[in-house]
């Protein structure tokens, strides 16, 4: 067949996704252009697509790089002599020959690398679309065409499973960013193979590397000379990685700076600058976070511009998070822009400053609208903002002149942020840190309190006794009343973990007597776990007591106590022998839970239920809820056997009545083996609305004997149901109608013998080549 598309000297790894979106793209519309950061692979995916499209283009396939062209008018005499045209010398030009010489043609062309003469292509594109009928273009390039017709494609990073207590989970292995990695690598370094020994550094250094094809093949071939541990230790200094290199790549591409340095020539001075202010960032931001950081009295009226200039060259990303939009840079393209902000703008202490400033704000006005209906707010937009928080405490501790202002946003995250987000190993860590580096007795003693809190809630029993030791100390000496209430709280937790509920209560009620009226958040806390220690104790009056006066102080918006009032309120009803009003508690309570997004609530009320499913005799029900706690557990970095040796000692007080078993009168022992997380395992999605229903267990009804095969696009959206998208996410991500979600869904439902989204989900988890995040 006619054409000149190269061969691929690599293998083309992965991007099962991409291949369908683009297939369908390009039969859908006449211009389609592919953009992304320099070395994402845009030309590969159009390379791989353009292959795969040959037969239905009769008159070729035609590819042209158009890197090394830098005089615009050379451009359509350029494309005709690689199609093999004769040049026209009338009146027109070269352009007006190529339209004429195409009119009639049917075929792909393939316009690689425009950026640089993005206005000159587009014009000549768009006169190609109205009158050449039957050709297509296929472009590449960091910035769109922009062209009337013309459909912009954005070439993510190669994909890898993150770890999420929400959604399905996959084995990184068989990631496309490993298997691509991992190919590089045995290129460069033939015999190397993914081993126990190196399996968490290649996925670490997979993910350091922002899954960035140009970054991962320039890192394999340092595999040559030194181990993956040494590359990710080199990479502490993240400047010298712009200047790894290839020396057959084309001099635009051959180290990551001279691909951020093309890309920077091609932005205006404004947007350079912009690039440099943004650079101190972490993870992802949003537009008043732009405004207020980097913004002044020049950028004004031209901001949310500049920044939609960035978005176009690909130097940031847009990211739609329901309402809001943010925004975020490749690590690659972020340190490029601290070389800026520091050499060329001298502008790294203002930046940092206004940084630490903003999200310290951000935190103080969370605090103080945790009792509004803005908690919810605050709970599902905070933690978005983790990397810069986390960012801005690592700046300040570094500062004796800033420590007291980094203890107290500790103190402001801890509930919402450390703990509703189940990051109680890493609240622990900025605690300890802060208490390290504080002087007044008072600041202290309040932050032992919740460092011993955070402490034995994750099991380290050694570190709660040590920190509550020297809370009780600091509390003392300070005066404190609510350091005090903090520190006898803490005992009662201590206490409670040590089989000893009886001296709990005691001391649950003197932290109770220490609180002042503003200490409310602090006394609902106190209740909740009083509540908790009277069901340990089964004394159903004094749980109901408790949990009565909890909710007498909560306000009707607040959601993120009152689950856990219901949860040891269902607790206690389990404990009391109420089974049908504890479930209907315990479901409220997870409901709310869920809804929130509270890893550590979930898991904690997925065990409860899987004690009232062990007495209902629901065996399997039991297991599928106990093995799903114990994965969200681990999730948090949370030492499951640490923790369960102290709820057992909770729960095993000198009363006489042993701890419930799950399992207990089984007629055949129901066991949850130890399995890779690739396996068909259920996803803990599937598991909270089986736990809300009466439902069969997820995996019960199993799918058809002999189901037809889904097609491309239905695995598509299959993987994208089980990411938690609703029909009208799918539809507005594949740039389809709504409609087509629909049918398409449908569809997957009769093939597969399913009647919920909640079965898809946990089919997809068994199918490990289909790709989901």
């Amino acid at each position: 067949m006619p054409g000149n598309l190269p061969e691929g000297l690599t293998p083309f790894i992965g991007r099962r996704r991409e291949l369908a979106d683009v297939r369908n793209l390009l039969s859908e519309t006449r211009v389609l252009t592919l953009t992304g950061p320099g070395g994402v692979g845009k030309t590969r995916l159009a390379l791989a697509v353009a292959a795969d499209r040959r037969r239905a283009f009769p008159d070729g396939v035609w590819y042209a790089d158009l890197e090394g062209i830098e005089d615009e008018k050379l451009l359509a005499g350029h494309l005709a002599d690689l199609i093999g045209l004769r040049h026209d010398a009338g009146d027109g030009g070269p352009a007006l020959s190529l339209i004429r010489s195409l009119r009639d043609r049917h075929l792909l062309l393939v316009l690689d690398n425009c950026e640089h003469l993005v206005k000159s292509v587009a014009l000549l594109v768009d006169a190609m679309a109205r009158t050449c009928p039957k050709v297509h273009v296929l472009a590449t390039g960091r910035t769109p065409l922009r062209t009337a017709g013309d459909v912009t494609y954005q070439v993510p990073q190669l994909g890898m499973p993150h770890h999420s207590s929400v959604g399905p989970e996959l084995n990184p292995d068989s990631s496309d960013a490993v298997r691509f990695f991992m190919d590089r690598a045995r290129a460069a370094q033939p015999g190397f193979e993914l081993t126990a020994h190196n399996r968490t550094d290649v996925h670490e250094l997979v993910r350091r590397l922002d899954r960035l094809p140009l970054a991962m093949e320039l890192a394999a071939v340092r595999l040559r000379s030194v181990t993956v541990r040494q590359i990710i230790q080199h990479l502490a200094d993240t400047r010298a990685m712009l200047n790894w290199g290839s020396r057959s790549a084309p001099p635009r591409r051959q180290t990551m700076r001279a691909s951020l340095q093309w890309s920077a020539e091609l932005c205006t001075e404004e947007e350079r600058h912009l690039w440099a202010r943004l650079s101190v960032f972490r993870g992802t931001f949003d537009l008043d976070a732009v405004e207020a950081v980097c913004g002044d009295a020049s950028t004004a009226d031209t901001l949310i511009d500049l920044l939609q200039g960035l978005v176009e060259q690909s130097v940031i990303t847009r990211e739609d998070q329901g309402v809001t939009v943010r925004y975020s840079m490749l690590g690659g393209i972020r340190e490029f822009g601290r070389e800026l902000l520091d050499e060329q703008y001298a502008e790294t202490d203002l930046l940092r400053s206004r940084h630490t400033d903003w999200y310290f704000a951000l935190i103080a006005r969370a605090d103080e609208d945790w009792n509004t209906e803005r908690q919810a707010h605050w709970l599902h937009s905070l933690p978005l903002d983790r990397k810069n928080i986390v960012h801005a405490l690592n700046n300040t501790t570094a500062d004796a002149t800033q420590v007291n202002a980094a203890a107290e946003a500790v103190r402001g995250l801890w509930r919402y942020f450390w703990w509703a987000c189940g990051w109680l190993s890493e609240g622990f860590y900025w605690v300890d840190r802060c208490s390290r580096l504080l002087t007044t007795p008072t600041s202290r003693a309040r932050l032992f309190g919740l460092g011993s809190l955070l402490a034995w809630t994750v099991g380290d029993e050694a570190a709660g006794v040590s920190l509550l030791s020297r809370g009780q100390a600091a509390a003392e000496a300070s005066g404190d009343r609510l350091a005090q209430a903090l520190a006898e709280h803490v005992r009662g937790d201590a206490a409670l973990y040590c089989g000893q509920p009886a001296a709990a209560v005691g001391h649950f009620r003197h932290a109770l007597s220490l609180y002042d009226a503003a200490a409310a958040q602090h006394r609902v806390d106190t209740l909740i776990m009083l509540t908790h220690t009277h069901a340990v104790l089964g004394d159903l009056a004094g749980a109901e007591a408790a949990h009565r006066e909890a909710m007498a102080i909560l306000v009707p918006s607040e959601r993120f106590q009152r689950s856990y009032c219901l949860m040891f309120l269902g607790e206690a009803l389990y404990r009391g022998g109420g089974i049908d009003r504890a479930l209907d508690t315990l479901r409220e309570a997870l409901r709310l839970k869920a809804e929130l997004d509270d890893p550590f609530g979930v898991a904690w009320a997925f065990e409860i239920l899987a004690k009232v499913a062990g007495e209902s005799r629901q065996h399997k029900r039991a297991a599928l809820l106990q093995d799903a706690a114990e994965r969200m557990w681990k999730s948090m970095a949370i030492d499951i056997s640490t923790l369960m040796r102290l709820r057992i000692r909770a729960e095993s007080p000198d009363l006489g009545t042993p701890p419930r078993d799950v399992h207990a009168g089984t007629a055949e022992p129901i066991s949850v083996p130890d399995r890779p997380l690739h396996e068909d395992r259920v996803s803990i999605a599937a598991v909270i609305a089986m736990a809300l229903s009466d439902g069969d267990v997820p995996g019960a009804a199993a799918a058809s004997p002999n189901p037809a095969p889904l097609t491309a696009r239905e695995e598509q959206i299959a993987a994208l149901v089980a990411d938690g998208l609703p029909n009208k996410e799918i539809a507005a991500k594949l740039v389809i109608a709504r409609r087509t979600v629909d049918g398409h869904v449908q569809n997957i439902l009769t093939k597969l013998g399913f009647n919920s989204r909640s079965q898809i989900a946990a089919w997809v988890t068994t199918r490990p080549d289909i790709r989901t995040g």
